[in-house]
């Protein structure tokens, strides 16, 4: 039996794939939503002003998100001289999708913990056995999955997020030679992430110590109104 059988025969994991579906989406319309009102006309024309998937989804970009926790979807392309200040514009643009994801896991986390407790539902295991864990899994998931997609684009390596947020504070001169490193920006990454010692530990720690935060809080928040 070969890898992706035993994936897709798994019903836990496969409660990741619409939970992708969903981060991916909401990540690339805040990108498309907030440079058309930065003044980008060509998100409407390109059709990138909605949740539809299809717009937006790479199935490759999806299967290695399975496969090793390492993925992406159609990436919206922007035109800066649209922007009245093309730096600052694609870094509010780049910081849009981050920050959605991040808002995304956090409600996902509250929604997590009232389901959990009205449904008496135990979160040490993930399971599929009732809709009440069905749902548990999956808003786990959801919160996971939007809190890693938020971390791993902030890095400041292009043509990942964080190198034009990080380019809207750096003066042009810099930020023309931050971007010239974006053709090599895939090379890079694979290096830091799977090559160097201990850089996807350093990342999925990261991740946990977040998903955790969030998690801490919103049980905070949800323990106050019940």
């Amino acid at each position: 039996m070969n890898m992706l059988t035993q994936i897709f025969e798994q019903p836990i994991l496969l409660m990741r794939i619409p939970a992708i579906i969903v981060a991916l989406a909401f990540h690339e319309l805040a990108h498309a939503l907030v440079a058309y009102k930065l003044g980008d006309r060509s998100q409407e024309q390109r059709g990138r002003l909605t949740l539809n998937p299809v717009k937006h989804i790479d199935p490759i970009g999806i299967l290695m998100l399975l496969l090793v926790g390492f993925g992406w979807a159609k990436p919206v392309m922007v035109d800066p001289r649209a922007f009245r200040n093309p730096k600052v514009g694609m870094g509010i643009t780049s910081l849009a999708g981050p920050l959605t994801n991040f808002i995304l896991a956090f409600i996902s986390a509250i929604l997590l913990v009232v389901v959990a407790q009205t449904s008496n539902v135990a979160m040490t295991t993930l399971n599929t056995s009732t809709v009440a864990d069905t749902v548990v899994t999956f808003l786990f998931f959801l919160m996971s999955i939007n809190v890693a997609l938020g971390v791993f684009n902030l890095m400041p390596i292009p043509p990942l997020d964080g190198s034009k947020v990080l380019g809207a504070f750096l003066p042009d001169s810099l930020y023309r030679k931050l971007m010239q490193f974006e053709r090599f920006g895939f090379i890079i990454l694979i290096g830091l992430i799977f090559f160097i010692p201990g850089g996807l530990d350093f990342l999925g720690d990261i991740i946990r110590d977040i998903s955790l935060w969030m998690f801490d809080v919103a049980d905070t928040i949800v323990g106050t109104f019940t």
